[in-house]
């Protein structure tokens, strides 16, 4: 995210809180309310008028920033397409010695992602007053920490299971990437959407789409290929598109996270062509000490995003951990 934007969000995010502040002191009064108390309310609103008109600026450069990102994408998958068709078969190799760390590191990225969310949630609370006392913050944060320590734990049940489901769906090697594991835990969001946007648009009874354009498509959704699905996705979704009634800032948000969703989305796309294009011959893919090789470095590789996972969970532990704090401070100061 570019820092004026940034300084845009967090200029916006604490006159609105101020402004929480300030009318719920407002509200304190039952007769007049004090004018230095409506002088006050008066500049904050102003205050976040200027903000809100300049995040609606912003906003306008940023859909265009993220619709031309999204025709990149559009462009780089046809070009891949049209790569696949002419590239030769290649013998799928069952990648068995890095499911086991590669589960790990789904799993550490679940906790990671629960935990973040859940500090951004309580945190949001506590500044929107949303709790009364430290103790019921200090009650969530405990809560949240048991649940995110055992439910993201390696479960052999579960890790059978994803055992089968891995010997149900053989990886390409060459088209396989560390990040596709990480993507893996947003699957579901993937299918529904999937289903949503594109089959849709591109099945005959519903779209004017040719039946060769819907055999690749339904191929990819047949073969649960993560990464080309959410490339079709961001196609059929269509462009990003202002409306003036929507709040410039949370449009703003959105847009800048759609923005780094379609820049590594296209990335990845760069690398999934490069594969394509590249003079692999099923002799080079059948030498065992060349797959040897490409499984170890993969597996390192794992394993160290495993290692920077575990690091940013305890970072979220103690920022969860310091919210009864936040809470103490917040209203002592009050």
């Amino acid at each position: 995210m570019e820092h004026f934007i940034k300084v845009i969000l967090e200029r916006a995010a604490r006159f609105r809180n101020q402004l929480v502040v300030l009318e719920k002191k407002m509200a304190g009064y039952l007769a007049e309310k004090p004018p230095e108390l409506w002088q006050e309310l008066v500049a904050l609103s102003t205050d976040l008028e200027k903000e809100e008109e300049k995040a609606r600026e912003a906003l306008e450069i940023k859909t265009r920033q993220v619709n031309e990102t999204r025709e990149a994408v559009r462009q780089k998958l046809a070009e891949y397409n049209h790569w696949r068709q002419q590239m030769r078969e290649v013998e799928t190799l069952f990648l068995a010695n890095i499911v086991r760390p590669g589960y790990r590191l789904k799993q550490a990225v679940r906790q990671r992602t629960f935990l973040e969310g859940e500090y951004n949630r309580i945190r949001h609370e506590i500044e929107t007053g949303g709790y009364a006392q430290a103790e019921e913050v200090e009650t969530e944060v405990h809560a949240t920490l048991v649940h995110g320590d055992a439910a993201f734990q390696d479960d052999r049940q579960s890790f059978e299971d994803e055992v089968l489901a891995a010997r149900q769906e053989l990886v390409n090697f060459p088209q396989f990437e560390v990040d596709d594991l990480v993507d893996a835990f947003e699957q579901e969001h993937l299918v529904r959407d999937f289903k949503r946007h594109v089959l849709p648009s591109v099945h005959p009874d519903t779209s004017d789409s040719d039946v060769e354009t819907f055999k690749t498509v339904f191929e990819v959704y047949e073969q649960r290929d993560y990464l080309l699905m959410e490339a079709y996705i961001a196609e059929y979704r269509g462009e990003l598109a202002l409306d003036p009634e929507d709040d410039p800032i949370a449009g703003l948000e959105q847009a800048c996270e759609l923005q780094d969703q379609y820049q590594a989305l296209l990335g990845r796309l760069q690398r999934r062509v490069d594969y394509v294009v590249k003079d692999l011959t099923p002799e080079e893919l059948k030498d065992p000490e060349e797959v040897r090789r490409r499984m170890l470095a993969q597996r390192e590789e794992i394993r160290e995003r495993i290692q920077a996972e575990s690091e940013q969970i305890l970072h979220w532990r103690e920022l969860l951990e310091n919210l009864v704090k936040f809470f103490r401070d917040r209203f002592s100061e009050a």
